[in-house]
């Protein structure tokens, strides 16, 4: 970047003026630099954290699934148990009601 001097004074002090700048703006596209660094390296490892996360999160969710196609299954074969139980205790209440007519 370029300044504008005065034309008056001493030469040594203008161009160690302008020279002082320069350092400074350097320093300053420096730290500018290393923000914008830091900045984007912690963007990355967000990125990358919140990859690992979906990845755990979507396994979680195949082992619930599972576990709720056992579940479910269970269930079933517990609802044709009780439906069987349900017909045999029917059977044997109609038995018992058979024999207890034969007795009187």
């Amino acid at each position: 970047m370029e300044y504008q001097t005065e034309q008056h004074g001493d030469p040594d002090r203008i161009l160690t003026s302008k020279l002082e700048r320069e350092k400074a703006d350097r320093k300053r596209a420096l730290t500018t630099a290393i923000v914008f660094g830091v900045i984007i390296l912690l963007a990355l490892a967000s990125l990358v954290y919140g990859y690992v996360q979906k990845g755990i999160a979507d396994e979680k969710i195949k082992s619930a699934q599972a576990t709720t196609d056992s579940l479910k299954l269970k269930l079933e074969q517990c609802a044709q148990m009780a439906r069987r139980q349900q017909v045999e205790a029917a059977r044997a209440a109609m038995q018992a009601a058979q024999a207890q007519k034969k007795i009187h």
